[in-house]
C-alpha cells in the first residue's frame, strides 16, 4: 500500500477510536555500499529499509508502536499496541506533540554533486583509488579498504493537531584505509571524500592525500610521561566535541549527568571559546528545518566567549522547566544537536605550532567513545600524533595516553586556530592549543 494512504488510514482509524492526540514519523532509507579489494568487487549491495511508528498521547504519556509492513490489515493492530503501550508507560515527565506552530526556515542542506554521481562508474573509480594508493609509495604495503557509500533518508511526520513536515538527506562518499611498511614498523591511516566539490571526484589527489599521512606515522618513537601543552588537529578537536555535546542537554543537566547545573551566565571556557549548535547552516550535513518533534529549529550559541549561555530543550524538559523547547528535541526526554562546532580562531596552523613551542600535536585518539565522563569530567584515552620541538613537527609518537578533565581542558584552551573543518560530519571545529594536558607513553 502506498505510505501517504497508509497513513491516511491509520488516523481515520485512530478517529474512529476517539483517539484525540496522535502521531506518525515515517522513514526510508536507501542505501549503497560497494567495496574493492585487489581490483576485484569484494561487497556490493543495495538495501531499502522503510519504518513507521505511530504514536499516541493517553493523559500526558506518550505509547509508541513501530511497524515495517504497511498493509490495510495491519492499520488497527498498529494504533491499538500504540494505544496499550501508552497506558501502561511509567514516567513522571509529561509528553507533548508540536502542532506545527510558527515559522519553518528555509535551510540549504548538504548535497553531493547528484547529477554526476548517476553518471559516475564508482567501480572503477574505486579499483583507480586502490591502484594509486599503491603507487603513491613503495612502501605502502596493502590497501585495506577502499569503498564508496551512498544514501538517500526520507522522512513523513503528520500527527492530528496539524503538523505535516516532509524532508530529505542524501549522502555519498569514498573512502581508502592503507597501510605502509618499514622495516617490521607498520602503520595504518585512512580518509575519505564526500562528493561534494569537483576535486573529489580526482581518484589520486585522495590517493596522494592518505598515503602523505600514513608514511609521515613511520619512524614512530616513544613519547615520555609529562603534563604537557597539546594541540588537537581540528577534526580530532571535532570529535571531542561530538563526545560531550550532551553536557548541555537540560535532562542531563537536571539528573546530575552533567556539572553545568546552576552556571548559566557563568565562564565555563576560556573567553576565546564559542560553541555553536547551528541547523541553518548553509551546505550543512545536520542542516535541518525541525527537529525530531517538529518544532522549527534555532541557532545557538551554547557558549559565547567562554560563557555558557544556556542548554537545549525538547517540549517534555521545556515544559517541565516552564520555558520553550530550543528545537533540540527527540521525542523523548533528551536532546540532540545539528551542525555542532566550535567558532573558527584567527590563529594559523604554523603560528599555533609556535605558540605551542615544546609539546604534542595529536592527529588522532582511540577508544574515544565513552572515554569522557560528563559527571565528573575525567578522561583517559589513546592517542596519536608528532612531536613539536621549537614549534616544528618532529618524529611521529607511538601510541600514547592521555589524560585530564574536559571541563579544565575547555578552560585551558590557550588559542584557536583558522582552519574549522567538517570533514563530511555534522560536527566541526578548528585545531586548538591546549596549555595542560597529562601525556604518557603506553
Amino acid at each position: 500500500m502506498n505510505i501517504e494512504a497508509f497513513i491516511d488510514r491509520l488516523f481515520e482509524y485512530a478517529e474512529a477510536r476517539g483517539l484525540k492526540e496522535y502521531q506518525v514519523s515515517y522513514a526510508k532509507n536507501e542505501n549503497s555500499d560497494i567495496q574493492v579489494f585487489n581490483q576485484e568487487i569484494f561487497k556490493q549491495s543495495d538495501n531499502t529499509l522503510m519504518v513507521l511508528s505511530f504514536a499516541v498521547r493517553v493523559n500526558g504519556k506518550i505509547g509508541r508502536f513501530t511497524t515495517e509492513r504497511f498493509d490495510i490489515e495491519d492499520v488497527k493492530r498498529v494504533v491499538d499496541e500504540a494505544v496499550a503501550n501508552a497506558e501502561i508507560m511509567e514516567c513522571d515527565e509529561e509528553f507533548f506533540f508540536y502542532d506545527g506552530a510558527g515559522n519553518y526556515p528555509m535551510v540549504v542542506k548538504h548535497r553531493p554533486q547528484v547529477e554526476r554521481l548517476e553518471k559516475f562508474d564508482k567501480i572503477a573509480f574505486l579499483k583507480r583509488l586502490e591502484k594509486e594508493t599503491y603507487v603513491a609509495d613503495k612502501r605502502v604495503n596493502k590497501v585495506i579498504s577502499t569503498q564508496y557509500y551512498s544514501s538517500l533518508s526520507q522522512a513523513i511526520m503528520r500527527n492530528s493537531l496539524g503538523l505535516n513536515l516532509k524532508d530529505e538527506t542524501i549522502r555519498a562518499g569514498a573512502y581508502v584505509y592503507a597501510s605502509a611498511q618499514n622495516g617490521s614498523e607498520v602503520k595504518t591511516y585512512g580518509d575519505g571524500v564526500c562528493f561534494d566539490k569537483e576535486e573529489d571526484f580526482n581518484s589520486k589527489r585522495l590517493a596522494e592525500k592518505v598515503v602523505k599521512k600514513l608514511v609521515s606515522r613511520l619512524g614512530a618513537e616513544n613519547t615520555f610521561s609529562r603534563k604537557a601543552p597539546v594541540v588537537f588537529e581540528n577534526k580530532v578537536f571535532a570529535s571531542i566535541l561530538g563526545s560531550i555535546y550532551g553536557m548541555f542537554s537540560s535532562y542531563a543537566v537536571d539528573t546530575g549527568k552533567s556539572k553545568l547545573a546552576g552556571k548559566i551566565g557563568e565562564l565555563i571556557a576560556s573567553p576565546k571559546v564559542s560553541i555553536i549548535d547551528n541547523p541553518w547552516l548553509e551546505n550543512g550535513f545536520a542542516t535541518s528545518a525541525f527537529d525530531s518533534e517538529g518544532v522549527p529549529t534555532r541557532y545557538k550559541e551554547l557558549v559565547k566567549d567562554g560563557v555558557l549561555q544556556g542548554f537545549l530543550y525538547g517540549l517534555s524538559m521545556a515544559h517541565k522547566h516552564h520555558t520553550q523547547s530550543t528545537g533540540n528535541g527527540t521525542g523523548g526526554l533528551g536532546s540532540r544537536v545539528f551542525n555542532f562546532y566550535l567558532k573558527n580562531g584567527t590563529c594559523p596552523r604554523e603560528e599555533l605550532l609556535r605558540k605551542l613551542g615544546d609539546g604534542v600535536y595529536i592527529d588522532k585518539l582511540n577508544g574515544l567513545s565513552g572515554s569522557i565522563s560528563l559527571v565528573s569530567g575525567n578522561f583517559s584515552m589513546g592517542a596519536e600524533g608528532y612531536r613539536v620541538t621549537d614549534g616544528k613537527l618532529g618524529a611521529y609518537l607511538n601510541q600514547f595516553t592521555i589524560s585530564g578533565n574536559i571541563y579544565d581542558v575547555l578552560k585551558d584552551i590557550e588559542e584557536i586556530g583558522d582552519d574549522l573543518d567538517f570533514d563530511c560530519s555534522p560536527l566541526g571545529s578548528p585545531s586548538v592549543l591546549v596549555k595542560n594536558i597529562t601525556v604518557a607513553n603506553n
